[in-house]
């Protein structure tokens, strides 16, 4: 199982580049595929640093990003479709 983690976040971190040097934001809690196995793979796999939050709040999402210097941020992209249709 761990080489599907393994290879699921070593896809998604070439082809968004991601490196050492970045703080990947994830708003995906860890028990879900994409948030356990991507999000945290990505920084086994890259040393990425990762964000996470107690709670999700869309309110606070940007300021978030913006107040932890977040280079990245994981999201589903329904998620990202209805937030930026609603709050902006």
């Amino acid at each position: 199982m761990f080489y599907k983690n393994n290879l699921a976040a070593g896809a998604f971190s070439r082809v968004y580049d991601i490196t050492s040097q970045d703080r990947v934001y994830t708003a995906l809690p860890l028990y879900h595929s994409a948030g356990g196995m991507i999000g945290v793979g990505m920084m086994i796999y890259t040393g990425a640093t990762l964000v996470l939050r107690r709670k999700f709040s869309a309110s606070q999402f940007i300021s978030d990003i913006i107040e932890n210097d977040c280079t990245v941020f994981q999201v589903f992209f329904f998620f990202f479709f209805f937030f930026f249709l609603f709050f902006f």
